[in-house]
């Protein structure tokens, strides 16, 4: 077993079997603050506590919420919902929503990697078929889209047209809540 071990909090594990993963999870499952990801005999154990991380982590579904109400989307809030095929992946995304309809699998994934995160989640979301994954990583935001069998990264959503993400990503940083819910809604 090969590891290592990132300065922001965050262990990779590899040629981990499904098995030990599964052991490994089991001894995690009474702590919320880590967050687990396995795909291809990889596991990342991942501290979910962090005040920066959840000020982004908030700002960004209260901001997301605000559009989606103003442009009349009807969307359903999954969190941190478990997504897992038995013996091959398992992984939690930071948000995820379903659009339109509440569906077991989300329409778009939302992860807050530190600045050493890789993008193994997409992994997990492909055999899922999640239709868009995002990830915030270094003060940016990267979109996925599944078509076909693979991702390719995009400059813009499907999911949220005509959402300015340049715009998203000013008002995800501010600090204060209300104000960035305040001067993004001016802008939708």
């Amino acid at each position: 077993m090969d590891s290592q071990l990132s300065n922001k909090g965050e262990i990779v594990l590899n040629n981990i079997t499904w098995e030990r993963f599964k052991k490994i999870k089991a001894s995690f499952d009474d702590v919320p603050s880590v967050g687990l990801t396995y795909a291809t005999g990889i596991l990342e154990i991942k501290s979910q506590v962090n005040r920066a991380h959840e000020l982004i982590k908030t700002n960004m579904r209260l901001l997301l919420e605000i559009y989606m109400r103003e442009k009349g989307i009807r969307f359903h809030r999954s969190g941190r919902v478990a997504m897992e095929l038995e013996g091959d992946v398992y992984g939690e995304p930071d948000e995820s929503y379903a659009i339109v309809s509440d569906k077991a699998v989300p329409d778009i994934t939302i992860d807050f990697l530190n600045n050493d995160g890789n993008f193994n989640k997409l992994n997990v979301y492909k055999k899922k078929q999640v239709p868009e994954a995002w990830f915030w990583k270094i003060n940016r935001i990267r979109i996925f889209q599944l078509t076909g069998e693979d991702y390719q990264e995009a400059g813009e959503s499907l999911l949220f047209p005509n959402l300015n993400v340049n715009i998203l990503r000013r008002y995800i940083q501010y600090p204060d809540h209300s104000k960035a819910m305040q001067r993004f809604q001016m802008t939708i």
